[in-house]
């Protein structure tokens, strides 16, 4: 399935319109691709978290100048944009409420938000969504926090860190007791799991 026919799906789901035939081809599709399963629920959760956000007033011109800066962008492109997109608008929907109540979190109270800014707030939601739908059975917000502080401190570095920071997330899941669980549920090995431990306390 296309990604643009699959968030197409997920949107009419989301609505409550999906038709008896897309409701089935979509739960086959999500039954054989773990990713679009991920995806899928990460776009659940953001509209949940919006049905349950308050609806506080935004300080005096935030909304102005944040408006200001996206109409200084280019047009987009596509009728349907890329699920990253789509999740970036939707952070910074609610990076704008989060500044008016002082969530910590997401930077406290300065009303002045940077484009780069934004894009870095987005990545964290997306990010904490995603583990969240996958292991909040299993693990606290505070540690889910402390996996997606991991994975931050290595975006925009060379790819073949790549093992440094699974090595370093593998060793705080093995702290959170749900190392054997994730490996089980990636299919991958322990041996390999135990020495990307090893090269993460060596600092390689």
């Amino acid at each position: 399935m296309e990604r643009m026919e699959f968030e197409r799906l997920v949107s009419l789901e989301i609505d409550d319109a999906l038709s008896p035939e897309d409701a089935r081809k979509l739960e086959e599709f999500v039954s054989r691709d773990d990713s679009a399963r991920s995806a899928r629920e990460a776009m659940h959760e953001i509209h949940r978290a919006f049905q349950r956000m308050e609806r506080p007033a935004a300080p005096a011109g935030l909304s102005g100048r944040i408006a200001d800066r996206v109409l200084e962008a280019p047009a987009p492109m596509h009728r349907f944009p890329h699920i990253s997109q789509w999740s970036r608008v939707a952070a910074a929907i609610l990076l704008i409420a989060c500044v008016s109540v002082g969530v910590s979190w997401f930077g406290g109270g300065n009303d002045r938000v940077s484009a780069t800014d934004t894009e870095l707030q987005e990545w964290r939601t997306q990010t904490f969504t995603q583990w969240d739908s996958a292991w909040g059975q299993q693990l606290t917000e505070a540690q889910i926090r402390i996996i997606v502080e991991i994975k931050e401190s290595f975006r925009g570095t060379d790819p073949e860190s790549g093992d440094l920071e699974t090595g370093r997330v593998l060793t705080k899941l093995e702290e959170f007791g749900v190392l054997e669980q994730y490996c089980r549920r990636h299919g991958l090995p322990m041996e390999k799991a135990t020495a990307l431990i090893r090269r993460a306390a060596n600092g390689r």
